[in-house]
């Protein structure tokens, strides 16, 4: 039996669907601070607007907000710890939330802290490039399947900031969206112009990922302030830092042109690799010999050891004579990931030099392994 909430007379609360507020907090998760050190960032924010709620989460390089429909009393603005709201989330029915205590099929209370301890930094940065009057429109779907294609190459370590980011630059054709780690590189033609040149965090990518799901429809509206990015679609909206420093000249690793290429389908291909890459990782020394041929692409797995397996794709437009080189199989198992159903071009150039991976505007780089002599 539900227990009910008491609220005080001309209190602040709000009703709202249990499963409302569970989709908005897997939007709002792509922006949860995870590290534990700070409270207030381990915190949902939920604060009564016109209409309904906004939800924020945020760690100090990016912010989501969501508005959602609900009946709100009083100007409710409050802290939720996540751990909470999750439980929350999970509950049948409708929930009613107050300062330090809500109830539906249960009620639960937490120790609130007060909204003054929540950091104002990000919402005043974001609220700045939600000001920009610079912005372009880009397709939801198009975006999500970008920002898949450019995470497999974005720097995890620390030893080159500005690597953790995507870099933003105007192209002949539009907006190029670049993601390197040093060895290997993935770039796509965003389409609209306008935008100014800067480097998206890693923040704020896995943020905006993740606020657009799986399946994304409609339009996103994209602005660039000074310091930070902002994203608006619906009512979602997503803000994030630039990245300052030097971003490489990754033109000069790329090769004028690539005279080993085969156009393959991209599910065959990625489903040829899953045995060959699950061997030759069995081996730390493993790798993977990809040969260039005209009926297609030979994948052969050299783990010291396990020992060697070989498979074969059908492909178009291969060179007469074969032509090989060696790949880390952990690099080559992401190379499918970035691009949807359909055919792929792989391409290769010469001994020790960069093989490319292209489905129309997306390109996929990776650099081979030496062979020593």
């Amino acid at each position: 039996m539900a227990t009910a909430l008491r609220i005080p007379d001309g209190g602040q609360a709000a009703d709202i669907e249990a499963r409302t507020f569970k989709a908005a907090l897997r939007i709002l998760s792509g922006a949860r601070d995870r590290s534990a050190t700070y409270a207030p960032l381990q915190q949902v924010r939920v604060t009564a607007t016109h209409g309904g709620l906004t939800l924020a989460s945020q760690n100090l390089r990016a912010i989501i907000r969501v508005a959602v429909p609900a009946d709100a009393t009083g100007a409710l603005d409050i802290l939720i710890p996540w751990d909470t709201a999750v439980s929350l989330a999970n509950l049948p029915g409708r929930l009613t939330l107050s300062d330090g205590a809500a109830s539906g099929a249960a009620t639960l209370q937490w120790v609130s802290l007060p909204i003054r301890d929540w950091p104002t930094a990000p919402e005043i940065h974001a609220d700045a490039a939600l000001g920009s009057p610079a912005a372009v429109i880009v397709d939801a779907a198009q975006l999500a399947a970008d920002l898949r294609l450019l995470a497999v190459a974005v720097a995890r370590d620390e030893s080159r900031p500005v690597l953790r980011g995507v870099r933003v630059e105007a192209g002949k054709r539009g907006t190029l969206l670049i993601g390197t780690d040093g060895t290997r590189l993935t770039r796509t033609c965003l389409g609209p112009t306008g935008l100014p040149d800067h480097v998206v965090g890693q923040a704020g990518l896995e943020a905006l990922s993740t606020a657009l799901g799986t399946r994304p429809t409609g339009d996103v509206a994209w602005r660039a302030g000074d310091t930070w990015n902002a994203w608006t679609w619906g009512a979602v909206t997503v803000a994030a830092e630039h990245l300052t420093g030097r971003y490489p000249d990754y033109i000069r690793v790329l090769p004028d042109e690539y005279p080993a290429a085969v156009t393959l389908d991209r599910d065959a291909w990625a489903a040829a690799m899953k045995p060959i890459v699950a061997l030759a990782r069995r081996d730390r020394a493993g790798s993977i010999v990809v040969q260039w041929g005209p009926g297609g692409l030979t994948l052969r797995a050299d783990a010291m050891d396990v020992g060697t397996a070989q498979t074969s794709v059908a492909g178009k437009g291969g060179p007469g004579q074969p032509v090989e080189a060696r790949f880390d199989p952990r690099l080559l198992a992401d190379v499918p990931k970035g691009f949807g159903p359909g055919p792929i071009t792989v391409a290769w150039s010469g001994r020790e030099t960069p093989m490319a991976a292209t489905q129309g505007d997306r390109l996929h780089i990776v650099l081979p392994l030496r062979d020593m002599v």
